[in-house]
């Protein structure tokens, strides 16, 4: 098993040469993985904007290894997007630098967006 500064750190080694060839005007991080902090991590250090989909979600347990990852993303992003006025006053609460925007949660638009052809779907799911 590999420790997750080691993950992360291979992850940054690898991202960065490929962000220095694309040269993005902006990096969109989705969510709080370690693969999301080691790009939002390269894209800072390299000078590229960093925009945080899903920011400001808080479990306010730091035992959690993403809730230091999206604490640190949040705060060395410009854009953030949060996904309920909750995300967003605790990123003011933290006073983070960057631009905050109020949007909607993408994957449950998503799921909105196909339920009624999943309601309509002659395929059946066992859960269990």
């Amino acid at each position: 098993m590999r420790l997750a500064s080691y993950q992360t750190g291979e992850i940054m080694l690898r991202l960065e040469k490929v962000l220095m060839n694309l040269r993005p005007s902006l990096v969109i991080i989705p969510g709080d993985t370690n693969s999301a902090l080691a790009g939002a991590l390269v894209a800072v250090k390299t000078n590229f904007k960093v925009a945080h989909v899903e920011a400001g979600a808080r479990s306010y347990d730091m035992s959690m290894p993403e809730e230091i990852n999206r604490r640190a993303i949040d705060h060395i992003s410009s854009l953030l997007f949060a996904v309920s006025e909750r995300c967003v006053k605790n990123l003011e609460k933290e006073m983070v630098l960057g631009r905050i925007y109020l949007t909607r949660d993408a994957m449950f638009d998503v799921f909105l967006k196909h339920m009624p052809l999943a309601l309509k779907s002659s395929i059946n799911v066992a859960s269990g």
